[in-house]
């Protein structure tokens, strides 16, 4: 049985009752999901997200081809699982829910930094 908890209007199961996985981690969970979605659109990019790893990180770095941008574009695709990390276990370990817009906006800031 898992931690339930509310974020933006989603009842959102952090756990099923067979363990997590890397997959529904960072990438097909609804709030996951969702980070990545609002980060292509800040972005100005329509797509349907894989939901294996490996082909979604073949898709995101296949989306750039201006060399000039691919080293912004690799750090989005490295701090956004970070910051999804982040949240994950700020709810776990703390108890503090973090919203979509927040964890979206966290990958944002640390993709400037």
């Amino acid at each position: 049985m898992g931690y339930l908890y509310h974020i933006d209007d989603v009842l959102y199961a952090l756990f099923n009752e067979y363990g997590e996985t890397f997959e529904h981690l960072f990438f097909t969970c609804n709030l996951t999901y969702s980070v990545w979605q609002l980060l292509y659109n800040w972005l100005n990019i329509t797509t349907l997200l894989p939901s294996q790893p490996i082909n979604h990180f073949t898709t995101h770095m296949g989306m750039i081809s201006n060399n000039r941008l691919s080293k912004f574009w690799s750090i989005i695709l490295l701090v956004t699982p970070w910051a999804i990390w982040l949240s994950k276990n700020d709810f776990i370990f703390n108890s503090i829910k973090h919203s979509l817009h927040k964890t979206f906006y966290s990958a944002k800031v640390k993709s400037w930094l």
